[in-house]
């Protein structure tokens, strides 16, 4: 309905707020991590774009890990979970790769194979404050012209049945973000 009323040049402002939210303080069962989360959207040259982002705080004496029960949807092609459930990565694969605690890897910017989207995972470490992991993702859903365009079905599709993507990296991001895919800061905790 937002891309409808873009393309009419009607107000879509309200549309816009409502895929848009902050989610308030999530802690785990164990007390251990607490998660915020953020999403907002706009259209860009014509193309409805997401960015998600979930932010994970630590205490500082425990390592850099994710709570057991939380799984990680980057699209439906990409899942991460803190214990290997399978189909899923493990998230642990990039914390134990990552090269200090405070490392924000923007030079690490991944994309999806079968659909529109961009991702990342950040560390950074606060000191007393805690260890943070940051996980940032952006979606082009495209011109919503169509429920049949490619752009939205690489979404909606099990890789399987979707046809490869090509796109340069960061451009997804940068299209959102309004500057350089390296140039972004995550948002504050």
């Amino acid at each position: 309905m937002a891309m409808k009323l873009y393309r009419q040049g009607s107000d879509y402002s309200k549309l816009l707020k409502l895929l848009s939210h902050q989610s308030e303080n999530y802690v785990d069962s164990s007390y251990s991590t607490m998660e915020k989360r953020s999403a907002s959207s706009k259209v860009v040259a014509g193309s409805m774009f997401i960015r998600e982002q979930r932010r994970f705080m630590m205490p500082p004496i425990q390592p850099i890990t994710i709570s057991r029960n939380i799984i990680l949807s980057i699209c439906r092609h990409i899942l991460f979970s803190s214990w290997g459930y399978y189909g899923h990565r493990d998230i642990m694969d990039i914390v134990r790769r990552r090269e200090s605690r405070s490392y924000q890897n923007g030079k690490r910017l991944i994309k999806c194979k079968y659909c529109f989207t961009e991702f990342r995972i950040d560390f950074k470490e606060f000191g007393k404050r805690g260890n943070a992991i940051y996980v940032t993702k952006w979606q082009d859903l495209g011109h919503g012209l169509s429920p049949l365009d490619p752009k939205w079905q690489g979404h909606i599709l099990k890789d399987r049945l979707c046809k490869r993507v090509k796109f340069q990296l960061g451009s997804i991001c940068s299209a959102f973000e309004g500057k350089e895919h390296v140039e972004f800061e995550f948002d504050k905790l």
